[in-house]
């Protein structure tokens, strides 16, 4: 592992040094090592799983589960800061997903002469659009796999939108969020550690929508670049970028691919040079530890949603479903809150759930009434306001 601890009386990054540069060359220039991805191929320098191949893994026994999990957070952490998944979500359950797009964004007269259309807040607008389409896309037990790889239980996952076509400006080679989204003076006043581990309580990913080839402009990656300390100031330094631009990556991606990497590797979304959209579903999943980009309504969520849940649960039970366990814990992940924080100290009930999503899988498990479960959701709620 080349990430190091600063030392004590390293406690600010400070300004950029020459040695500083020999190091961040010295990290970027490694080669992936294909033999520590036994599950994948290795293409550009990036991992590249098979959803057919590691998803019998995953619902598997838990050395199979965890041998690939393992495998993922390897690639975000010591290998390159990106890997692929192909055939993430299917593609028809990819077309449903498009339609609430268009439903609750729809396309202006002349839109393709803009640069991009989002959708912000997609998957809760989603989930209260078409819980049986959410229920489909989100309830992915491979992609929750991946998720608690990085970051563990209880993360949250959000997700925009975009589709991106011909003659936008290019973005700059950037990091994500949290110190990304501060000014420089703000991220010098972050402490070098902080700074480090705020790579741990993200995961970003993109889910291809449409095919996208070179020509389409999928996000480039500076491989290992993850690694570096001083990454959020080196990453507007002109010498960096300088040496960094013709040094970064991409990868063709087929309709339900996903990209997922880590949110301190180097990346810049390419250019899209064709007459067709590039559509792509952008997740930022949180960890516990941290706060999502957006604010989702969790609650509106859980009770459009949990009818689904419901159903799933009961199918399963009766031997009657093609879902399985893991895939109504990945849904319920995916919808509900499960952080018990913040919550209102003074309201707090003695012996009430944790979280949402506990509330939720402890209905299940009981067999309360729908009616019933969408008031306990709405009492929750009053516990914990923030």
């Amino acid at each position: 592992m080349t990430i190091s601890t600063p030392a004590p009386s390293q406690r600010l990054a400070g300004a950029l040094q020459p040695a500083d540069f020999t190091q961040f060359q010295k990290i970027c220039a490694q080669q992936t090592d294909a033999s520590a991805f036994p599950l994948a191929s290795v293409s550009e320098q990036i991992p590249i799983f098979d959803s057919t191949n590691v998803l019998p893994l995953i619902r598997g026994s838990t050395e199979e589960r965890y041998s690939v999990m393992e495998q993922f957070q390897r690639a975000l952490l010591t290998g390159p800061g990106v890997f692929v998944v192909k055939n993430l979500v299917p593609t028809s359950i990819i077309d449903k997903a498009e339609v609430i797009t268009e439903q609750v964004n729809p396309r202006q007269e002349g839109s393709s002469s803009k640069a991009s259309r989002r959708t912000f807040a997609y998957s809760e607008k989603h989930a209260k659009h078409d819980p049986e389409s959410f229920a489909e896309y989100y309830g992915n037990d491979l992609l929750a796999a991946v998720c608690e790889s990085w970051l563990g239980p209880g993360y949250q996952i959000t997700a925009t939108t975009n589709a991106t076509f011909v003659g936008g400006d290019q973005q700059a080679i950037h990091r994500d969020y949290h110190v990304s989204h501060q000014t420089m003076d703000r991220i010098h006043r972050f402490p070098l550690i902080n700074q480090i581990a705020s790579q741990f309580l993200t995961l970003q990913a993109a889910i291809a929508h449409t095919d996208m080839p070179l020509s389409t402009g999928p996000t480039r990656f500076l491989p290992f670049s993850q690694q570096f300390d001083k990454g959020y100031i080196s990453v507007q330094d002109p010498q960096y970028l300088e040496w960094t631009k013709p040094r970064m990556v991409q990868l063709p991606l087929n309709k339900g691919d996903a990209v997922f990497f880590n949110p301190a590797t180097f990346h810049q979304p390419g250019v899209n040079v064709t007459d067709g959209e590039r559509v792509a579903n952008l997740l930022q999943v949180s960890a516990a530890f941290g706060r999502s980009m957006e604010s989702c309504d969790r609650l509106g969520m859980s009770k459009s949603v949990f009818p689904v849940m419901k159903r799933w649960d009961e199918e399963i039970k009766d031997g009657k479903s093609d879902k399985s366990k893991l895939q109504l814990e990945a849904l319920i992940a995916a919808t509900a809150s499960d952080y018990g924080y913040p919550h209102v100290i003074d309201n707090a009930v003695r012996g009430s759930p944790n979280s949402q999503a506990e509330l939720i899988k402890k209905a299940l498990e009981e067999g309360t009434e729908t009616n019933q479960v969408l008031d306990a959701l709405e009492a929750y709620q009053s516990w914990h306001k923030p």
